[in-house]
């Protein structure tokens, strides 16, 4: 059972990496939900603490793994949504100039 319980941990770690991945081609994270993955790492952490007290180590390094990946996602989308959000500012900024410009 352990084995197999690893296996299925090893692709809940695996689940995350496509999610990463466009995000990464598209350079954007407009269409990621950070509640949801936010949600889905607290998951992972109590499972973590969980396998510390019954001493279930492969419970502890999937989720572990997990929480790595999670974070990696919240990460990258907080970054991508900071530079578009800088970009439109910047946008922004730049056609209020030329406005005044015409004016």
């Amino acid at each position: 059972m352990e084995i197999f319980m690893s296996i299925v941990g090893a692709i809940m770690v695996l689940s995350g990496a496509p999610q990463i991945t466009k995000m990464l081609k598209r350079k954007s994270s407009k269409d990621v939900s950070i509640i949801t993955w936010s949600t889905i790492f607290l998951g992972q952490g109590c499972w973590v603490y969980y396998g510390f007290f019954n001493n279930m180590i492969s419970i502890i390094i999937t989720n572990a793994l997990g929480m790595l990946v999670n974070s990696i996602i919240v990460f990258v989308s907080f970054y991508y949504r900071r530079n578009c959000n800088l970009s439109v500012t910047k946008l922004q900024k730049q056609k209020e100039s030329e406005l005044r410009k015409s004016h």
